[in-house]
């Protein structure tokens, strides 16, 4: 490719989707008359990454455009993982400039918020994290309960190691405007990867293997209803007040019957959440303190049931304002979830116990319960005619609408997609697919161009899920899949073909950043470099 094509001076649109393993992060460059709009959705890496590589990344894009003051006019954390946080507070740190913060708006599990009602902003997790007497009640709430489900494993005869996290009952630090250190919460992370890795996690960070067979929030009901001879199940808020007593002898009574294999199943899983959760708050915590400190105050959004949220760029302001609808503004965002419905569902939980005794007690796995995942941001960003479409890991709950049916009002913001990202890095992801599918259908332009971010040769993804997404109802001659890691070739064996050409690379690549534009000519990948 020359250096005409590779200088994009006359583009409308900038998107650069970084290689950073299994983690995601997506920049985009948007042109106009009143000047230059910059956005970074997410800024995580995945395991063997160094913290400050998207940072790396984006003082070269930078360089490349010739910035003479940096500046993020809109920075999303779509939601909470650290695949996906881990990044961005070095670039916080870092002196670029930062206008407005949207973090993912999941509640914290240890506040009392009555059912029913709006949380308040210091009830979400991103505030609550920031202060680190909180944070330490966090993670000793989290650490108890691997010590309860660890204690539980061992009266079931399965081989379990001891939490040492109970250090942090008796730990205090000085409260100070600048958090923990890194190294100190790096210290208390160290038990947490260690269990996550021991019930069958990796032990550097958190995999996406399981994510979505987490319980759906809807069908707690359904579930209690295999334990309707007990009775006591029918008001399962309740059981969060069994007594440790009585775990310890219906795991011993477990034992004696030889019948263990479910119950220890299900209680290795909830390890995996319990850590998983610390793992994740401690990046959020990192990533608050550091907007704390330079001033950035966050915002944490939702919609209403099946209504998107509008937004429009001000440019006297230099950020996007609410709007009453889409409008003809040459610069849009529509978020599209989560809604404060879905928000609700996950705030309200089973209490820690009360899954512990659900595990004893069934034949049925018991998934973990999170938000992480499910409370994702999907949006899409328009500008001079053009929509890219960001998600994180959203499986589009929101989108659902009874057994059958779609929100008419969320898909139609979906209709004219030109890019899309591929949710939960081309994984298991509930209705995404199923959502795209229905928002497409009869769809006369071209496909969009599909971007997905994984690790190289991933164990797990692209799943079977993907490969039939894309094999049926597409084009079969379009070449709209684009990667930034090699794929495993058994998981692309009847899609490789789909894959575009590599661009302005000498040969394939195992990892590559996705560059392309939008001109009045048309879209253009500029950078890709793998090839199956």
């Amino acid at each position: 490719m020359n250096d005409a094509i590779e200088d994009y001076q006359p583009s409308k649109v900038d998107l650069e989707m970084f290689e950073v393993g299994l983690g995601s992060a997506i920049y985009l460059r948007l042109r106009g008359a009143d000047g230059d709009i910059r956005i970074l959705a997410d800024g995580g890496v995945g395991n063997g990454y160094v913290e400050d590589h998207v940072l790396t990344k984006l003082n070269a894009v930078f360089e490349r455009e010739e910035v003479a003051e940096p500046r993020i006019d809109l920075m999303i954390a779509t939601h909470y993982d650290e695949d996906h946080l881990k990044g961005l507070v070095p670039i916080v740190r870092s002196g670029i400039a930062i206008g407005d913060v949207w973090l993912p708006p999941v509640t914290s599990e240890d506040r009392n918020v009555p059912a029913g009602t709006q949380p308040a902003r210091k009830d979400m997790l991103g505030e609550v994290l920031t202060s680190v007497p909180d944070l330490l009640v966090y993670l000793r709430e989290r650490g108890r309960e691997i010590t309860r489900a660890h204690r539980l494993l061992a009266r079931l005869g399965s081989d379990s190691s001891n939490f040492y996290a109970n250090d942090l009952e008796g730990r205090h630090f000085e409260e100070g405007s600048g958090g923990l250190s890194d190294e100190q919460l790096d210290a208390l992370i160290i038990p947490f990867r260690i269990a996550y890795n021991e019930a069958g996690g990796p032990a550097a960070g958190c995999d996406h293997a399981d994510d979505a067979d987490l319980i759906d929030p809807v069908s707690y009901q359904d579930l209690l209803k295999n334990f309707e001879p007990w009775g006591v199940m029918r008001h399962w808020r309740y059981l969060g007040l069994i007594g440790e007593d009585a775990l310890d002898h219906l795991a011993e009574y477990l034992k004696a019957g030889g019948d263990t294999k479910p119950a220890i199943l299900s209680l290795r899983y909830l390890v995996k959440i319990s850590a998983r959760k610390a793992i994740n708050g401690a990046a959020l915590h990192r990533l608050t303190v550091a907007l704390a400190k330079a001033k950035v105050v966050p915002k944490y959004l939702t919609i209403s049931r099946g209504i998107p949220e509008d937004f429009r760029w001000d440019a006297a302001l230099r950020r996007f304002e609410p709007a009453s609808g889409p409008g003809v503004a040459e610069t849009q965002i529509a978020l599209l979830g989560p809604s404060d419905w879905l928000v609700g569902k996950f705030r309200d939980r089973l209490p820690a116990r009360a899954a512990v005794y659900m595990a004893l007690t069934s034949n049925i796995p018991v998934k973990g319960i999170t938000p992480s995942n499910d409370l994702s941001y999907v949006l899409t960003i328009s500008h001079a005619g053009q929509t890219t479409l960001i998600c994180g890991d959203t499986g589009m709950w929101d989108f659902k609408a009874g057994r059958n049916g779609f929100e008419k009002k969320l898909l139609e913001r979906l209709t004219d997609v030109s890019v899309a990202q591929v949710a939960h890095h081309a994984g298991l992801n509930r209705y995404f697919y199923h959502s795209l599918r229905e928002a497409w259908r009869g769809r006369k332009d071209a496909m969009p161009y599909l971007l997905v971010s994984h690790a190289e040769n991933d164990a797990h993804r692209p799943n079977t899920e993907f490969e039939t997404f894309v094999r049926t109802g597409w084009d079969r001659d379009a070449t709209n899949l684009l990667f930034t890691c090699q794929p495993s070739p058994a998981h692309v064996t009847h899609i490789r073909h789909r894959l575009h050409k590599l661009e302005n690379v000498p040969a394939p690549m195992c990892r590559c950043d996705i560059r392309m534009s939008y001109s009045p000519a048309g879209w253009a990948v500029l950078k890709h470099g793998i090839k199956v």
